[in-house]
């Protein structure tokens, strides 16, 4: 006998003897013949383990809906025998399946037998699923035996491929003024900053509250401009960022935490009053925005 893998809910071998006496009746009902009768074994396997803890064998008279005779048979409290001691085990002498034995005896006959697992509770198994076989010839004086397997699905199961890659975040490669970083009040300034990629992906600026003109992508290198005007004299001091993006416009730092992969650079520009850019000889004409406050 092999040794078990795990303790079976009810774990009592199951052999179930039931004698059913038939006879065929005259109108009167005065006198009955006894029938030849004979016997059928039904012996169950599993292909894995599950809730099933019992079976219940429905033996049908061919062509007949009625169940003829039945039993409810827990699991074994063994595994199906190998050959030589159980001729009709149909799986490899190595191989661990749980099984439920039913014997009847019948009138000999033609019967179809139907399989039902069941958990300890009585219902249905939900991992197994029945089994049937159809036109089974009992003879007398003699045993018919058949092993019928049923099938219960294993557990969900599948490929997790997992491949890590590196990401470089992108870098300002320079920035520059037009016409300087000092202007006039009013004066419109341009603004362009130059950014590459250590991964080749595409760059997109935040140019915070400027509004900047379409990007320029040249190479490995993207450039973007944006122009301003101040109207008071003092410092304003401007935040640009260079993102690198994903396949899907997305910034590749939302697919990490912490979120680094970016380069942000922080640039002055110093406006000066009208009457001290005037003060020095040579100087350029500024292009003075009209109507500026």
């Amino acid at each position: 006998m092999k040794s078990l893998r795990y303790r079976v809910l009810i774990a009592l071998f199951g052999v179930a003897t039931l004698f059913v006496w038939g006879g065929c009746s005259t109108e009167d009902e005065s006198s009955t013949t006894e029938l030849p009768r004979s016997g059928v074994a039904l012996t169950i396997g599993f292909l894995d383990e599950s809730d099933v803890a019992q079976m219940r064998f429905a033996v049908m008279e061919c062509g007949n809906s009625e169940t003829f005779d039945e039993a409810v048979i827990p699991l074994a409290d063994m595994y199906l025998p190998s050959l030589p001691a159980y001729g009709l085990n149909p799986f490899d002498e190595d191989s661990m399946h749980l099984f439920a034995d039913a014997f009847f005896w019948l009138p000999a006959g033609c019967y179809d037998v139907v399989v039902l697992p069941l958990t300890a509770a009585g219902e249905p198994s939900l991992s197994c699923g029945g089994a049937d076989r159809q036109e089974i010839e009992v003879a007398d004086g003699a045993v018919t035996e058949i092993t019928l397997v049923m099938q219960c699905v294993g557990p969900d199961a599948g490929g997790l491929d997992v491949a890590g890659t590196l990401n470089h975040p992108p870098q300002i490669e320079a920035v520059t003024y037009s016409p300087s970083k000092f202007v006039c009040v009013c004066e419109l300034a341009t603004i362009c900053a130059a950014a590459t990629d250590p991964d080749g992906d595409p760059i997109e600026f935040d140019w915070g509250t400027l509004d900047p003109l379409p990007a320029v992508v040249n190479g490995a290198v993207t450039e973007q401009c944006a122009t301003t005007y101040v109207s008071e004299v003092g410092t304003q001091t401007y935040a640009i960022t260079a993102y690198d993006l994903a396949g899907d416009g997305e910034r590749v730092e939302a697919l990490v935490a912490p979120e680094t992969s970016h380069d942000t650079i922080l640039i002055p520009l110093h406006i000066a009053a009208m009457e001290d850019f005037l003060a020095h000889e040579g100087v350029r004409q500024p292009n003075i925005v009209e109507n500026c406050p």
